[in-house]
């Protein structure tokens, strides 16, 4: 499943691009206000949830 997580840094958050199927997580974003970064990674999740990734098969 792909979502996006946030780790707290120092005076910052981290926010992050997971794929638990591949093991896979990428940093997106460096947030300097905590609440800002709720609030993206919410969205963000809200956007995936929405609008699903589609697969292309060969």
């Amino acid at each position: 499943m792909i979502k996006y997580e946030m780790e707290d840094g120092n005076n910052s958050a981290n926010i992050f691009l997971v794929d638990d199927e591949f093991n896979i997580k990428i940093l997106v974003a460096v947030v300097f206000d905590r609440a800002h970064s709720r609030i993206i990674v919410r969205k963000l999740n809200e956007y995936i949830v929405s609008n699903p990734v589609r697969t292309t098969e060969n």
